[in-house]
């Protein structure tokens, strides 16, 4: 089974050979290796490199040296095809080097993903590291933090995150009632190895803190573990104190999985379309609808409703078209969405985006394409390849 170092080793070495390969053939200008990810910025799926070449590079795969190319890739484990015009995909040879590269390049995901604004949007990083309890010790201590933060927020809490350093022994803060602003919980976060226990002098200064501040309760959060000295003292305390570790910040984050899992994307959906057909506005830019211009040769166009939003994410849902005009045989015309009462699995498909500004232009990036809000007008579509 390949652990993170050899999944990150196979892939080094496989960019260092292809690039001495490019080098021989005098074919390595203005190629650059890349994740899925990087290449992208999307959902990183399960290709661990995208090489992006040049029509000479393209040439020579395809024909001059293809077969010495392919032998090449898959004597180091791998196989290739191309995901566009421009960009070739490597893929782990054998389906268990392909689920394990999988889940590497899914937590390398989460890991950017980790603040309280994506994890509004993105529920799955709740069902991730539900199952993957493990996974917890790789998170660096500022992300282990912020995944704390976000599992208490979507608990209720509203949540004060600390800045890192200089806090006083407090990494996050936690308000039973946001209106009073009434503190009632005080939160320790130490991303320790399992090597390394907590000791009773951590619990006592946690509940320093408690009387210092006013607090009624402490949590102490680790992924490491507790001696039992700091057990009994945190037992023993007037005001109380909870000890959580790696197994019990899994367990909150599968409750919170299948907590927001029930709570079906259509009923959101539905409120939005409803307010949008009635002319009801919505928190900006929930209930705009925006537009992507899909294909390289021919023209298409998708559509979606911003459901769901914060400064820096979006869940979208995909919309169907009505044709306006074509040309006789529907290839060539213009069309326009239509909000539907409600969603249907043929036509709709949701998408997590993140949210992008500048220019004076709102716009956001999924499913790799680029949507930004439509100005109601019909959009040309030309299907002829």
């Amino acid at each position: 089974m390949l652990d993170d170092k050899e999944i990150e080793a196979r892939v080094t070495t496989l960019r260092r050979k292809l690039a001495r390969w490019l080098r021989k053939h005098e074919i390595d200008h203005d190629v650059c290796f890349k994740t899925y990810t990087e290449h992208f910025d999307d959902n990183p799926g399960s290709i661990p490199l995208v090489m992006c070449i040049t029509d000479a590079v393209d040439r020579a795969i395809w024909y001059d040296q293809q077969a010495e190319f392919t032998e090449l890739v898959e004597s180091l484990g791998f196989w290739y095809e191309h995901e566009t015009a421009s960009v070739v995909s490597f893929y782990p040879s054998t389906d268990d080097d392909a689920a394990r590269f999988r889940d590497y390049l899914g937590f390398r995901y989460f890991m950017d993903l980790l603040s309280p604004d994506f994890s509004d949007i993105y529920n799955e990083i709740f069902a991730y590291f539900g199952t993957r309890s493990e996974r917890l010790e790789h998170l660096a201590w500022r992300q282990f933090e912020e995944l704390v933060a976000s599992v208490f927020k979507n608990q209720g809490y509203r949540t004060e995150l600390g800045r890192g350093w200089s806090d006083e022994g407090v990494d996050i803060r936690l308000l039973e009632h946001s209106i009073h602003g009434e503190l009632s919980t005080l939160v320790q976060v130490k991303k320790y190895r399992k090597d390394r226990p907590i000791r009773l002098d951590a619990i006592a200064a946690l509940s320093g803190h408690l009387y210092d501040r006013g607090a009624s309760k402490g949590i102490f959060v680790t992924t490491s573990r507790y001696l039992p000295g700091a057990r009994r003292f945190a037992a023993r305390q007037e005001r109380s104190i909870v000890l959580a570790d790696s197994g019990d910040l899994a367990t909150w984050c599968q409750e919170i999985s299948v907590r927001l899992g029930s709570e079906p994307i259509d009923r959101e959906y539905k409120r939005v379309a409803t307010a949008l057909r009635q002319g009801k506005s919505s928190d900006f830019p929930v209930g705009q609808i925006v537009h992507a211009s899909v294909g390289v040769n021919c023209i298409m166009n998708e559509f979606a409703l911003v459901v769901r939003s914060t400064p820096r994410a979006a869940l979208l849902v995909t919309l169907p078209t009505s044709e306006v005009s074509h040309d006789g045989y529907h290839q060539v015309g213009l069309e326009v969405p239509r909000v539907p009462a409600a969603l249907s699995a043929k036509d709709t498909k949701v998408i997590k985006a993140k949210r992008m500004e500048g220019d004076k232009r709102l716009s956001f990036w999924g499913n790799r394409h680029l949507f930004t809000l439509w100005d109601g007008k019909p959009v040309h579509f030309d299907l002829n390849d």
